[in-house]
Order: structure tokens, then sequence, then C-alpha cells
């Protein structure tokens, strides 16, 4: 039973001896679940990561192919150049004496998906499954002002609700960088009190930056984004600067260079809910069900918002 003592997340796995921990909105977003990961490798846990990829995995060689649409990545795979993170994460993994492998999805609809991480299951036979999210928009029923970017979480929350599993997670890190994506973060925390009303929250933990994760995480980051100097992760650039205690306008990339950035703590706390609970309660899923293709899910989802009345935002009353 959750207390102060055992926070949510942890109480909800306690007892899982294999969890798959995988990135649901593609780029670097399965970085936002290393602090879990490595706390659960320390606690004894067999840890597998997975991604939603965003690299040209069509230049993998065949080899890495478990099945349509999921590859098995490591710090040898040949194939890609200049941006490639669950090559860059198996690297940092090896060099840190972990299990170098990083499951790949590819970036498509929600039946190839659902079908990708039913391979994955049947081989890895976790216990548990944690999609993870940098930022918060995976928490979007789907009627609020803005969605930040909703296909590729979108889908594998859809993807993820249909396996067969005994816990499944989402987990979000970063709150507040998806209000550059037009994300309202007022109806984030509403979303979150209904789903604490609906029994589906699981609380908020946040992770010390002088911990041995948060240090390990914030390594990580600072190896991608050496090794990815062209496209760095703007989100975890901003969690790892949260970590570090830094706030405000901290710039680390050109890409950002247009923005005030709003670096602060709370965007280095874990968010958490099941799985099926935010599964229950989005608007976009049963219309994305069937798609194929990635471009279906977002004609779904603008299909969908044109004949939507949007929630009004608020802005922060302090």
């Amino acid at each position: 039973m959750a207390s102060l003592r055992m926070p949510g997340l942890f109480d909800a796995l306690a007892g899982c001896e294999r969890v798959l921990i995988a990135g649901a909105g593609g780029g670097f977003d399965v970085y936002a679940g290393l602090p879990l990961a490595m706390q659960l490798h320390a606690d004894g846990v067999q840890v597998h990561l997975a991604n939603l990829s965003f690299a040209d995995l069509a230049a993998l060689d065949t080899d890495v192919w478990l099945e349509p649409d999921v590859a098995a990545v490591g710090p040898l795979t040949k194939g890609l150049d200049g941006y490639f993170p669950e090559r860059t994460l198996a690297l940092w993994l090896a060099a840190n004496g972990l299990p170098p492998t990083v499951y790949a999805f590819s970036r498509v609809g929600v039946q190839p998906l659902r079908a990708a991480y039913q391979a994955l299951v049947d081989r890895l036979k976790p216990d548990a499954i944690v999609l993870v999210d940098g930022g918060t928009d995976i928490l979007m029923r789907g009627d609020e002002a803005g969605l930040g970017t909703p296909e590729e979480d979108m889908s594998s929350l859809a993807a993820a609700a249909a396996l067969d599993v005994a816990v499944k997670l989402v987990v979000c890190l970063g709150f507040g960088i998806d209000a550059y994506h037009g994300v309202n973060h007022v109806q984030v925390l509403e979303n979150l009190a209904e789903l604490d009303q609906a029994g589906s929250y699981l609380g908020a933990l946040s992770i010390p930056g002088d911990s041995p994760q948060g240090l390990a995480y914030v390594n990580a980051v600072a190896h991608a984004r050496a090794l990815t100097p062209g496209r760095p992760s703007i989100v975890n650039g901003q969690i790892a600067a949260a970590l570090e205690g830094r706030h405000g306008n901290v710039q680390f990339t050109t890409r950002t260079g247009d923005s005030r950035l709003f670096v602060n703590p709370l965007m280095a706390v874990y968010f958490t809910v099941d799985l099926a609970g935010l599964a229950a309660r989005n608007l976009l899923l049963d219309r994305i069900e069937h798609t194929v293709v990635m471009w279906q899910v977002s004609a779904a989802i603008e299909e969908f918002r044109n004949g939507t009345d949007t929630r009004i935002p608020q802005a922060f009353p302090h």
C-alpha cells in the first residue's frame, strides 16, 4: 500500500521481476525512464528499455529486426549516423556496465505498433510495462486547448492498453515543457485531479539531483548531447538542468534560441498514473484504434478536434 515512505510508483511495481520501460513519444523519451530504470536495476529487477523511434530504422541491417516494427539496437548496431537515440543510449549503457540493448519501435499506427509491442512482450515476458513521456502531453484527453505532439503518445497508449500485462503504468517527467507546444498546464493538473478521483493517479515523486540515479541521468543526457550535437534533446536538456538546480532561461542549444525557457524544479518530478485508467478517459483512442500509419493518426485527431468544443484554458492563479 502506498504511503509517505512508499511512493505509488514503487508500490505499484513492488514484486515485479521484469519491467519494460518504453519511451512513448519518440525522440529521446526513453531517457526520461532512466532514473526509474537505474533504481529498479539497483533493486535487482530485470529492466528492459524500448523507445518509439524517430530514427531512420529502414537503414538498419536485417539481422537486428526481431519482428516487423521492432528492432534490437545495441552499441555496435550499424546503419545510421547523426541521429539515433536508441544506439546513443545503448552506447552509454555499455560504457556504464549495464545491459546495452534498447528496443526500437517503428513510427507506425496503432495496429502495427501493438503487434510490435506484443512480439516484444512475448519475448521478454515482463510483468510490468511503464510508458514514459518526456513532458506531460500523454495526459491529454483530447479536448484540451492544446495537445502538444499527441500522435506518438496516443499511439503508444492505445497500443499498450490492449496488452495482457499485470501492471501497466504511465510516468511523465518534465512538467511544464510542453507549454512550448501549446499545452496549458492548468489543464494537465485538472486531468491529474480527475484521474485521482477515479483512483488512477499514483502520485508525484521528485528525483533527487544528487542521487546515483539523478547523477546517472544527467550524465547520460550530456553524453547524448555530445553524440548528437545537431539535434540534442530539448526536453531532457531542461530536465537535466532542473536536476542540477538550475532555473529560468537555461539555454544549452541553438535550437531553443528563439524561446525563453522556464527551467524549474517541477521538471524533475515523476507523475505516475495507471495506464488503464488514463486510457479509459481518453477521447481519441477509439478514433485511432484501426490506424496503420502515422498520418492516419494525425488525420483522426484533427477530425476529432475540428468537431469538438475544446476546454477553455486558464492561467495559473498564483
